[in-house]
C-alpha cells in the first residue's frame, strides 16, 4: 500500500507543468491551458512577465519546465545547462496595435500619421508603450514610431509599461490618450469596446517572432504541452487573438 501511495505522488508531481510566458500570452494561453488540461489530465502552471525578466530568473535558476518568450533573443539570452533546444521553435509572429479610447477625436491610421496631430492639437498627451529596454514589443513600438519619424518627437508623451499587459492596463483605465500594444491584447474585447483598435502597418515593423523552449526536464507532460503549441486547434486560437503564424 506504501508502494502504490508514493507512486500515486509520484504520478501527480510528474503531471504538473511550471510554466513562464510573456505577457502579450495572457488572454489567449489560458483558453490554451484550458483546452490542454481537458484533453490529456496534466496541470499547468503559469507565471506571466516580460520575456526579459524571466530570462533573468532562469539564469539564476527558476525552476520553469518551459518558456513561451515573446522573442526569440530572451530564450537565447537563457545559457542554462540542460536546456534543449536552447535556440527555440517559433511558435507565433506577433502583431502591434494602435488604441485609442472612445473619448478620442483623433482618426485611427495604420501608419500612425495622426497622432503628430493630436500631440500638436493638444488631444494627445500621453502613449502607453511597454518598456522597450526590457518588452518585445515596446521595441516594435520604438520601431514603429521611429519609422514614422514620431520617436523623438513624443519622447516627452510617452508612458513606460514594465510589460505589454501593463501598458494595455494604462489604455483600459483610461490613464493615457493612446497605446501601441500587441494586437493580442488590443483586440482583447474588454479592451476594444473601451475605444478603438487598428493594425499598425506592417510597413513600419517587423513583426516579432516568439519562440518557446524547454527547460530542466523534458518529461511526457511537458513534451506534450510543447507539441500542443503546434497542433491546429492552437494554431486557429493564435489567428483569431490577434497572432499570424510562422
Amino acid at each position: 500500500m506504501l508502494v502504490l501511495f508514493f507512486l500515486a505522488i509520484s504520478t501527480v508531481s510528474s503531471s504538473e507543468i511550471s510554466l513562464a510566458a510573456a505577457s502579450n500570452l495572457s488572454v489567449v494561453l489560458p483558453k490554451v491551458i484550458t483546452l490542454f488540461e481537458n484533453e490529456t489530465g496534466h496541470i499547468v502552471n503559469l507565471s506571466l512577465g516580460s520575456s526579459r525578466n524571466i530570462a533573468h530568473q532562469l539564469r539564476r535558476g527558476a525552476p520553469y519546465d518551459l518558456f513561451l518568450s515573446a522573442d526569440e533573443a530572451s530564450i537565447g539570452k537563457i545559457r542554462k545547462p540542460g536546456a534543449s533546444a536552447l535556440n527555440g521553435t517559433v511558435y507565433a509572429l506577433g502583431k502591434l496595435c494602435l488604441f485609442l479610447p472612445k473619448s478620442s477625436g483623433l482618426v485611427l491610421a495604420a501608419d500612425l500619421s495622426r497622432l503628430r496631430e493630436g500631440l500638436a492639437q493638444r488631444s494627445l498627451f500621453k502613449i502607453a508603450i511597454a518598456n522597450p529596454e526590457i518588452a518585445p514589443y515596446g521595441k516594435l513600438a520604438r520601431q514603429a514610431l521611429k519609422a514614422s519619424h514620431l520617436w523623438d518627437y513624443f519622447k516627452g508623451a510617452l508612458v513606460f509599461g514594465d510589460t505589454a499587459a501593463q501598458a494595455a492596463f494604462f489604455a483600459a483605465t483610461n490613464s493615457v490618450d493612446a497605446a501601441l500594444l500587441p494586437c493580442s491584447l488590443a483586440q482583447f474585447s474588454k479592451l476594444r469596446d473601451r475605444g478603438r483598435v487598428i493594425e499598425v502597418s506592417g510597413k513600419l515593423y517587423t513583426q516579432v517572432a516568439q519562440a518557446m523552449v524547454i527547460l530542466n526536464k523534458d518529461s511526457q507532460p511537458v513534451r506534450s504541452f510543447f507539441d500542443f503549441m503546434q497542433t491546429t486547434q492552437v494554431k486557429k486560437l493564435l489567428l483569431t487573438n490577434g497572432y499570424s503564424l510562422p
